[in-house]
């Protein structure tokens, strides 16, 4: 069955899902919301924590409040709701490692019209946060993602990718 063809709006919807993943991952990276933890942290405070420029900061952290993942208060304070305290911090629950491992994939994937014209991988680039932090996190997605009671879901009958030979496959290029 040959799935619907896509309309102009839903193309451009596709091409800026991007941004949602780039601001979780940038915060995650940045520790943000571990930086925040229980606390309230101004712009300012948050800026100087995480040694970032702060009207950049003060972007992200208000990207991160429109998505819910922030509560803004008076006087550009910010927050981690206390339901998402558990999902984006140092807990055993925490999705930080697979966010953290899914932004080195973007950082891959970027490089995919490269990749499929020279038939090679490119380049790893690491995180800000170093190429020994970025294969921690690999290994604690991992974990994460086989322990018991956690499932990685993908829809039904759709592979992320094909193979040539029409087998499904996560890795574009084998090496």
């Amino acid at each position: 069955m040959t799935p619907p063809t896509p309309t102009r709006e839903q193309l451009l919807e596709m091409t800026a899902q991007f941004r949602v993943s780039c601001v979780l991952g940038a915060a995650a990276e940045l520790e943000l919301f571990s930086t925040i933890g229980d606390d309230s942290l101004r712009a300012e405070e948050l800026a100087q924590k995480i040694h970032g420029d702060l009207r950049a900061t003060r972007i992200l952290a208000d990207a991160l409040a429109a998505l819910g993942l922030l509560e803004k208060q008076a006087g550009n304070a910010y927050s981690v709701p206390s339901g998402l305290r558990p999902l984006l911090g140092a807990s055993p629950a925490s999705v930080a490692p697979m966010v953290l491992h899914n932004m080195n994939l973007v950082r891959s994937w970027s490089h995919l019209a490269e990749v499929v014209r020279s038939g090679r991988p490119p380049e790893r680039q690491a995180s800000i946060r170093g190429a020994d932090a970025d294969r921690a996190a690999f290994i604690a997605a991992m974990q994460s993602a086989t322990s018991a009671g956690s499932r990685i879901r993908q829809a039904p009958n759709r592979p992320l990718c094909t193979r040539s030979d029409g087998q499904p496959t996560l890795r574009l290029i084998s090496s």
